[in-house]
């Protein structure tokens, strides 16, 4: 099933990345965390979306932010394939350009939602007895 796949593709430390072999980042974590509490309720996804909320805990500075990678890709509209997205040297009319998140909100925003999602989750999880 897809949340297979997304609980599988978390990494060593239980954050996610855009790729395989990639580093896990905040805003793909959160963004994973929210499929995963979506799914239907298993040990597999109540083990991923433990290990995944302590991976974003742990990575939330000290002013209250959490570290960001250039988030938002645009690819050029005539591209057929976008998971080969490559940014250009040279964007044209702000397309095939990579954009960073540079005061951290998005990530921000998205690591706050996942984890209050994510709490919601495991509480009636833990509830319903599934939680270790």
């Amino acid at each position: 099933s897809d949340t297979v796949r997304v609980a599988q593709r978390a990494m060593t430390d239980g954050g996610w990345g855009d790729e395989a072999g990639g580093s896990a980042h905040s805003f793909a974590t959160a963004h994973a965390l929210l499929t995963l509490s979506l799914a239907p309720r298993d040990e597999r996804v109540n083990a991923a979306l433990r290990e995944g909320t302590q991976w974003l805990l742990k990575r939330q500075r000290s002013d209250g932010w959490w570290p960001t990678v250039p988030i938002l890709r645009i690819p050029d509209p005539e591209a057929s394939d976008v998971s080969s997205f490559s940014p250009s040297h040279r964007p044209m009319a702000g397309t095939n350009i990579l954009v960073p998140d540079d005061r951290r909100v998005f990530t921000t925003a998205a690591a706050l939602r996942a984890l209050s999602r994510c709490r919601t989750v495991i509480q009636a999880s833990r509830a319903e007895g599934l939680q270790r």
